[in-house]
Formats: C-alpha cells, structure tokens, sequence
C-alpha cells in the first residue's frame, strides 16, 4: 500500500460474531495504511475510555490542554456545539453519564490529541441518530490532519462520509475507494 492513503477517514467493517480483538485488528489496519509504521494513536474505545469519578470536563482537560481547547473552539469544529451542552454541567461525572455522552467526550479527547492516528471502536447501537451527522463531520473534518480509523457493525451508515471500506480477509485487508462526488454532493446539500 502507498503512502496517498495517509491521511483519510477508513471505515473497517467489523465481524460480528462472536468476540473481535477490535484494537489489534485497528493497529494492524493502521499499520497497513502507513506503511508498517504505527507512530502514535488514540483509542477510543465503543463503550467508555473515560475515568468514572471525573467529571466530562475533567475528563476532556486531560488530553486537551487549555491551548489545544481554545485552537479547537477558534476554528469552530463541529462537535462544539453538541458538546457545550454537556459540559455546562460541572459536577457531571463519567460514571452517571449516558453512554453516548461518555463516547462524545472520548471522541473529542481522541480528536485533540496530538497523535496522527485515531482508532475508534463505534458502537452504532448506543449513539443517538439526532447527533450522527455532528460525528461524521467531526470525523471527516479529523481525517485532514490524521489517520482515522473507525469499526463499525454497521458500515452502510458511513458510506456518505468515509473514504475507504475495509473488509478483513483472512490475514489481509481489501480496500473500497468510495465515491468522493457522492461525498461531495451529500454534503453539500
């Protein structure tokens, strides 16, 4: 695989039956994508990669430094808006949180990290549809400066935001280029 492939938005369709060893599959995936080099990464994990006893915002300052979170409000990145709301309740903390508040807040710490890959475990059946279109243009926004790496149960859902579908055969990765005009033309309207 050549390097045109780094950076861009990878949805890994993911087996459901029985247990997947979701991360390695992702590192190794990532490793293909950037040529066997895994330089750094961010996991977000399906359920929650948050500390329970934080608060959300507790949480997000610890990959997002005070510099990082202010570059992140200028340019106006699209989840701003999804996550004001949560994080204006202070003494909110992880462990009472709905499930897809703790991803949301995962996926931001995730996207704030300086690390040039992100790999992210979704879990379709716990984020609430009202906020997809918010999480695909955070991640296609994302997919401009790193690698982003999503597995998913339900593929179909990404086909309008992602740049490539990978199927796992046997030891192998298979690689789809999706239709950037169709891409183009989703989001534009």
């Amino acid at each position: 695989m050549d390097k045109q492939h780094y950076p861009g938005f990878y949805v890994y369709e993911r087996n459901t039956l029985g247990p997947s060893p979701v991360l390695k599959d992702l590192l190794q995936l990532s490793k293909t994508i950037s040529a066997g080099k895994c330089s750094g990464f961010s996991f977000v994990h399906g359920n929650s990669s948050l500390i329970p006893n934080l608060t959300l915002w507790e949480n997000l300052q610890l990959s997002a430094p005070q510099e990082l979170w202010d570059d992140f409000v200028k340019e106006n990145h699209p989840m701003i808006s999804s996550l004001i709301p949560l994080l204006q309740e202070p003494y909110k903390r992880a462990s009472v949180s709905v499930p897809w508040e703790c991803f949301l807040v995962s996926l931001m710490r995730g996207i704030l990290e300086p690390a040039p890959q992100l790999l992210v475990e979704m879990n379709e059946e716990t984020f609430p549809p009202f906020l997809m279109k918010t999480l695909k243009s955070a991640l296609m926004k994302s997919s401009h400066e790193k690698v982003i790496c999503l597995s998913s149960t339900a593929p179909s859902m990404w086909l309008d935001c992602a740049h490539h579908l990978v199927r796992k055969k046997g030891y192998a990765f298979e690689f789809e280029q999706m239709d950037s005009e169709l891409i183009k033309r989703h989001w534009a309207a």
